[in-house]
């Protein structure tokens, strides 16, 4: 992956249109950092705690969300945060346990990032990591197990050699002399998962917007099983986030809670596979193993499969688990007293199947300001990016717009660039591209990154002419 371009996963052509220059001279169009970022928070919902050291802005959260969708944050180039954080599976990845960038399974299910903001620990099981900044580094950095594999300054390196983001960092942290930092990356990517705010489910229309058809009948029912005494749920899956004690502003301190669900006993004293025995394998406390936070339920049919480690497929599944008392089946000496156990009819488990699909907010998975920045520029067919080299110039191919790879040419043609990357090997004589300082040709959006983030009209005709200059390669 090439440091110059300006999404992750692709070969660019270091070409500039002249033009650019003169559009950099007046400042460009990022947006400017001192505007405040503006929660548009559902109705009911608290503002999210914010780090002093971390105020959020309109720059900032966007250059976060470029960031989460890049893929130049992973060494080799073949995942983005949103590689494990799906937006149509609420930012989960449908997976029962994670693969990382190197093809290495880890020892855990992604956890969803709905209503990120609230939690008051982070992670499936370590009380100490409350912040968002601090989180993000372990996806980052981490080596046990490999996830996206980046070294410090092998990321600033890629960032700092690319146009728009020197420009983004610069307008998101105003006044620092060198803004493209790893701390300055964590402060974005975390901005940007802040405002990943879930609030427009049926049961929020009916809690917090008082529209009593919100709920089916069936839903209804279900809710009141939820939240009886005689199953429990909203022991555990307490607040707001159906998970147990929030963080917003204006609140102290909240203790996290982790609960032992009996998913595990291996040795008839309640232990855990060795690989991942919860909460005791941080405090090192006997009394702690299988222990863990309890998971977000909203958007919970969108996030199979269940439990810490994918075990259980599906919410019948979870349900039976529970109305068990644990999948241990014998109440097991170390999980929690919450877990009872309990008896359902059929229609009383229906029931509570209906409230959880209630919680599903399809605005969330949905809404683009929680989407890819960089897909939404592909594609659009009335612009392209300023500075588009003629040797991205193809016809009716389609590459992976992850790894840049051609995955399909419907006219057979083939473009690259040279060594040099001053001028484009075309292996079809029919492709119209001239290369004395002119381009003409129809612009493949997906392809170029959009350099600079600058972008002019295209004409009807779908082509572009243009000067552009040679750079050299990065």
């Amino acid at each position: 992956m090439t440091a110059g371009s300006a999404r992750g996963g692709r070969r660019s052509c270091p070409f500039l249109l002249s033009s650019v220059l003169g559009f950099i001279a007046v400042g460009g169009s990022l947006p400017a950092a001192e505007a405040p970022y503006e929660w548009r928070l559902p109705p009911g919902f608290p503002a999210p705690m914010v780090p002093a050291g971390n105020p959020m802005s309109t720059a900032k959260v966007e250059l976060g969300r470029h960031l989460f969708y890049d893929t130049r944050l992973s060494a080799n180039g073949t995942q983005a945060c949103a590689s494990c954080h799906r937006q149509a599976m609420a930012f989960t990845d449908g997976r029962a346990r994670a693969v990382g960038s190197t093809g290495q399974i880890h020892r855990r299910n992604t956890m969803s990032l709905t209503n990120v903001a609230y939690n008051s620990a982070l992670t499936w099981a370590d009380p100490g990591l409350r912040r968002l900044e601090g989180q993000v580094l372990i996806p980052m950095l981490g080596d046990r197990p490999v996830e996206l594999g980046l070294e410090e300054t092998q990321l600033v390196a890629r960032l700092a050699s690319d146009p728009w983001y020197a420009a983004s960092f610069r307008d998101s942290f105003p006044g620092e002399p060198a803004p493209v930092t790893l701390a300055n990356v964590t402060k974005a990517l975390a901005s940007f998962e802040r405002t990943l705010i879930s609030g427009e489910s049926p049961y929020d229309r009916l809690v917090y917007q008082g529209r009593r058809d919100a709920l089916s009948e069936s839903a209804w029912r279900g809710m009141r099983l939820f939240f009886s005494d005689r199953l429990a749920c909203s022991k555990c899956h307490a607040g707001i986030n159906f998970s147990g004690p929030i963080a917003f502003e204006g609140h102290g301190a909240v203790k996290p809670e982790f609960h032992n669900t009996g998913l595990y006993d291996l040795d008839g004293r309640g232990a855990y596979p060795p690989g991942d025995t919860g909460l005791e394998a941080v405090t090192h406390r006997r009394r702690d193993m299988g222990c863990f936070r309890a998971p977000t339920l909203r958007n919970i049919v969108l996030t199979a499969p269940y439990m810490h480690d994918g075990s259980i497929r599906t919410l019948d599944e979870v349900i039976d688990h529970y109305a068990a008392g644990g999948r241990a089946g014998n109440h097991g000496p170390r999980t929690s007293p919450l877990l009872r156990g309990f008896r359902l009819s059929g229609e009383e488990k229906r029931d509570l199947g209906e409230f959880l699909r209630s919680l599903t907010d399809e605005t969330f998975v949905t809404d683009p300001r929680f989407g890819d920045p960089w897909e939404s520029r592909e594609a659009d067919p009335e612009v392209m990016s300023v500075g588009t080299p003629p040797c991205f110039v193809r016809h009716g191919c389609v590459r992976d717009r992850r790894t840049s790879r051609v995955e399909e040419c419907t006219d057979g043609s083939v473009h690259s660039c040279d060594r040099r990357g001053t001028s484009p090997q075309v292996l079809r004589r029919e492709d119209r591209i001239e290369t004395q300082g002119r381009i003409r040709g129809r612009c493949d959006l997906r392809m170029w990154q959009g350099f600079l983030g600058l972008h002019v009209p295209v004409s009807g005709s779908g082509h572009v002419e243009g000067q552009y200059g040679i750079l050299g390669r990065r």
